[in-house]
């Protein structure tokens, strides 16, 4: 089974790699490629897709492309933030 968006430690992975890519978006020079792999049995889709959402390109099906879901960081922490609050 599959870690859903709802499971400890979800939120935190994900500002983590809004963060990250944040950080790595804002340096200056050459910048190393970082590639962040995950095992898809072992999130579920919306923890994928949210993943996806942090990361300006993506590689599907082998091809690195401009990832079209792709969220500035600032704008998907403010994202993230309203749905940490209870309704």
């Amino acid at each position: 089974m599959g870690f859903g968006k709802n499971r400890p430690g979800v939120d935190d992975l994900l500002e983590y790699e809004a963060r990250a890519n944040d950080i790595w978006l804002r340096q200056d020079g050459p910048v190393n490629p970082v590639i962040c792999t995950y095992d898809l049995t072992k999130f579920g889709g919306e923890v994928v897709v949210d993943v996806m959402r942090t990361h300006p390109m993506i590689i599907i099906g082998g091809i690195l492309q401009a990832n079209p879901f792709f969220m500035p960081p600032d704008e998907f922490l403010r994202e993230l933030r309203k749905r940490r609050r209870p309704c």
